[in-house]
């Protein structure tokens, strides 16, 4: 092995097993899951890259995976959370369903989820978010450890930002309620 192979495999392992200061681990990012699938649909999704997303509905369906080591093994165990960049707060997201379980790969680093909607994930009415058109959210995981739970959170905040936008929110008028759902 030639010496650059070698300071980059130590640096890959370095990187991925590095605990920051405050004992937070690193999660590599958040990225459309089915991208060819959900390229059909718009270009806004060329990319399975753990680069955040920038599209998602407010009524939640959007297909996402979580990339990072330290995963628990079980995936139902390991718990999203959702820290509201506008409302100052940090929510827990619903726990992932059998489905988002089964296509979760948390030895190989990855687990898969569905996005909630805003009013479920915040507990309220959905008219409480008509003068919103975009929501920010930053996503951490809670993993249970050996010994103590595990914080983990993106080196940059920008790999694990999810922005629900208005605009990418299908609405039906004369109907009630005005929104769509996924499965409805």
């Amino acid at each position: 092995m030639s010496f650059n192979k070698a300071i980059a495999a130590l640096s890959y392992i370095l990187y991925v097993t590095s605990v920051a200061g405050n004992g937070v681990l690193d999660l590599e990012g958040i990225g459309y899951r089915e991208a060819a699938l959900q390229t059909a649909k718009t270009s806004f999704f060329k990319s399975e890259d753990a680069n955040g997303i920038s599209y998602a509905s407010f009524n939640g369906g959007t297909n996402i995976f979580i990339k990072g080591a330290h995963l628990h093994e079980n995936p139902q165990t390991n718990t999203i959370y959702m820290r509201s960049v506008e409302l100052e707060s940090t929510i827990q997201a619903p726990q992932l369903t059998e489905d988002d379980a089964f296509q979760s790969q948390p030895l190989l680093g990855q687990i898969t989820y569905r996005l909630p909607s805003v009013h479920v994930l915040l507990g309220a009415s959905q008219d409480v978010f008509d003068t919103f058109y975009e929501m920010t959210f930053i996503l951490s995981v809670k993993a249970p450890g050996t010994e103590e739970e595990l914080d983990l959170q993106c080196g940059s905040e920008s790999r694990c930002k999810i922005v629900y936008r208005k605009a990418y929110t299908p609405r039906i008028f004369y109907l009630s309620p005005p929104v769509v759902y996924y499965e409805s």
